[in-house]
């Protein structure tokens, strides 16, 4: 929860829009998606505002967040390949990033993966 706004910050900031969030929730096969449009750290302040004003979003994101213990994926579009490689570069930098590209199934084995360290 407290590092949404940097990872904004990161693909906004690289020219990234953020299309949706997807939260993964074993045992169930396929994720919770959010469809959102976030172009602007504006939009993100927006945002987060909007949980400090109403404690129950706040809430309920971060229940979303330990249900999926906090495995989470953004679908971002971006204009170029450029883009593309300097916000995969930064996320990976920050510990933010665990893959890239990844199919449903590969991303529930991570999961596991993750659980058994």
């Amino acid at each position: 929860m407290d590092e949404i706004s940097d990872v904004m910050w990161i693909i906004i900031g690289n020219g990234g829009v953020v299309q949706c969030v997807e939260y993964y929730t074993p045992p169930l096969k396929s994720p919770i998606r959010r469809d959102v449009v976030i172009s602007s750290m504006d939009e993100v302040m927006k945002f987060i505002k909007s949980l400090e004003k109403y404690p129950e979003r706040k809430r309920t994101l971060e229940d979303l967040y330990k249900v999926s213990e906090n495995v989470h994926t953004y679908y971002v579009i971006v204009h170029n390949e450029e883009e593309r490689e300097r916000i995969l570069r930064e996320l990976d930098r920050r510990g933010y990033l665990v893959g890239v590209d990844l199919t449903t199934d590969e991303i529930f084995k991570e999961i596991e993966r993750l659980r058994g360290e």
